[in-house]
């Protein structure tokens, strides 16, 4: 049977919230085991420094990292990740299982979202489409791609660059 546990920052408090947790909880208990760990939100004043903020994701982080199980898919919940239907989650949890996956990690970060390392442990951690240029391509065939390295900058000319950059584990937007 399937294990999906979810690691999330900060504390339900509203009823409809905790009533929703218990509902779905149920509703799952048939066809998988489902593990809600919430951890603790780090403390800010009402208007932290990007410094602050960096800090208390550090730490929230450390605490995602010593709860993520040793095996298994994650998958991090953030802003920038890909918008999937109830469909294509479904074709994602059976190709996980099909693929021998029996464990799989949803990582819900705190008001000001997950630390990139947090991030980098994803499995899973793709962007929506995007429109734009690209100014940029270090990639051909064949070519070798190391840590760290970036590949490709798309720059929409009147609203984002993106950058993405290969790490050990996956591609990071």
């Amino acid at each position: 049977m399937l294990t999906v546990n979810v690691i999330c920052v900060g504390k339900l408090k509203e009823k409809f919230y905790l009533a929703a947790v218990e509902e779905y909880s149920k509703r799952l208990s048939r066809s998988c085991k489902l593990n809600l760990l919430e951890l603790p939100e780090e403390r800010l004043p009402e208007k932290p420094s990007q410094a602050q903020i960096d800090g208390a994701l550090l730490r929230e982080y450390e605490l995602i990292a010593a709860k993520l199980p040793k095996s298994g898919a994650v998958v991090a919940m953030c802003v920038e990740g890909k918008l999937l239907s109830s469909e294509a989650l479904a074709q994602k949890f059976t190709d996980w299982t099909v693929g021998g996956i029996s464990q799989l990690t949803f990582l819900i970060g705190s008001s000001f979202g997950l630390h990139p390392k947090a991030k980098a442990l994803a499995d899973f951690n793709a962007v929506a489409p995007i429109d734009g240029t690209v100014t940029s391509c270090t990639l051909s065939d064949e070519a070798e791609v190391k840590s760290g390295d970036t590949v490709v900058i798309i720059s929409n000319t009147t609203t984002m660059l993106v950058t993405i950059t290969v790490d050990d584990r996956n591609i990071s937007f």
